[in-house]
């Protein structure tokens, strides 16, 4: 019951709880905690700021998936001979 109440508060729904197996109930938890902190701490860092940053540089993405790929394989390409 006590895993059941951890997970209720950190916010996983009492369906979602008995869905998962206890290994990815503390990997949800982690997650959600994590990503609420992360929420409140920009909120914060946010409201703090002078001048509010566009919409665009707030949400924008270091590096773009489609680079991260290309490099993936390039990287996998040059390891292929190699042991």
């Amino acid at each position: 019951m006590d895993a059941f109440k951890g997970a209720v508060s950190a916010g996983i729904s009492p369906v979602e709880f008995w869905e998962l197996t206890p290994y990815l109930t503390r990997k949800a938890c982690g997650a959600t905690v994590q990503a609420r902190l992360w929420a409140i701490w920009t909120q914060e860092a946010t409201h703090r700021r002078k001048k509010l940053p566009s919409l665009k540089e707030f949400t924008r993405v270091t590096e773009e998936p489609t680079k991260k790929m290309a490099d993936l394989k390039q990287f996998m390409a040059s390891q292929k001979g190699k042991k």
